[in-house]
């Protein structure tokens, strides 16, 4: 059997790295470096998250047995908390926690949740704005999103996820679709009334 097989993508991935900061001057202290970096990086991400999802879910009426006990809970905390840990943007850890409390609170088929944790892992802050200025036209564009090129390759992405539709009659506009209204609603607080 391939001795590769019993490793994952991410592992390989780490295993290069090493082996590339072996081979340059001072290569073992940038492998020791890195380890102690990224453990410490990650248990503060953790130690972050864990919180996070702590208050969140005091705000619930229910107990750890019911929590347990929902299917689209347990997959969205795993996939919320994998999201997690690759991010160190305040906003998106928000977007995760409300999908969290969500997907407890309504009512969600797993292909759809699915789909949603897909693209809130795919998306940057600037698409989401990019969605809420879709949904609520006065919401003004900030940060930097004056550059025509952002501004495109955000369009393209939303567009092509069926996020965003576009009518070809004689006004030809954007508007956001049913499933990105769906996905604003899940990653708000309070549902639709946060969006």
């Amino acid at each position: 059997m391939n001795e590769l097989s019993d490793f994952k993508a991410s592992e390989l991935v780490e295993i290069s790295i090493k082996e590339l900061l072996k081979n340059i001057p001072f290569g073992s202290f940038m492998v020791d470096l890195y380890d102690a970096v990224k453990d410490n990086c990650l248990k503060k991400r953790r130690k972050a998250w864990e919180k996070r999802v702590e208050e969140r879910l005091s705000t619930l009426e229910c107990s750890l047995t019911d929590l347990s006990n929902s299917e689209m809970f347990v997959t969205a905390l795993i996939r919320s908390t994998e999201i997690a840990m690759k991010t160190s943007e305040k906003e998106k850890l928000e977007y995760l926690s409300n999908a969290l409390l969500n997907s407890y609170i309504e009512s969600i088929d797993e292909t759809r949740l699915c789909l949603y944790f897909n693209l809130i892992e795919k998306y940057t802050i600037a698409h989401i704005k990019m969605m809420r200025h879709f949904y609520i036209l006065s919401d003004p564009l900030h940060d930097n999103h004056d550059n025509e090129e952002i501004n495109s390759i955000i369009m393209n992405d939303l567009s092509s996820d069926g996020l965003l539709n576009y009518s070809y009659d004689a006004v030809g506009k954007y508007s956001l679709s049913d499933f990105g209204k769906g996905l604003l609603k899940f990653i708000s607080s309070g549902g639709s009334d946060g969006i």
